[in-house]
């Protein structure tokens, strides 16, 4: 995890608008969502994995409690997680307001999404 509010970790991060994998601007290399709420958000979310991507979890305002493997982290304002591809994971609580980032390397297609057991 690297702590965005120490000087020498700040970077600028955007985001495209949503782009169809049949666009000519799609990237099979990086893909990027952006979550802006201050409702609740369902937490059903699977443990999965990601076969050949990368996922991270960029939080920029509130928190998101994430299990990796047999962890829980709290992932806080100005943080970022790495979960490397083939390791079980998932958001299990969000605390609102929250801004976050995810993003994958390379873009993952739902396919490549597999639910583990826990």
């Amino acid at each position: 995890m690297i702590d965005l509010n120490e000087l020498q970790n700040r970077w600028i991060v955007g985001t495209p608008p949503a782009i169809q994998e049949s666009s000519p601007f799609y990237s099979k290399w990086i893909q990027i969502s952006y979550t802006n709420t201050k409702d609740q958000i369902p937490e059903n979310e699977e443990l999965h994995v990601h076969r050949s991507s990368e996922e991270y979890y960029l939080v920029t305002k509130g928190a998101l409690r994430v299990t990796v493997g047999k962890r829980n982290l709290l992932v806080g304002s100005m943080q970022l997680l790495r979960v490397p591809k083939e390791v079980p994971h998932k958001i299990t609580k969000h605390i609102l307001p929250l801004t976050f980032f995810t993003i994958r390397v390379p873009s993952a297609l739902p396919s490549e999404k597999k639910v583990v057991d826990e």
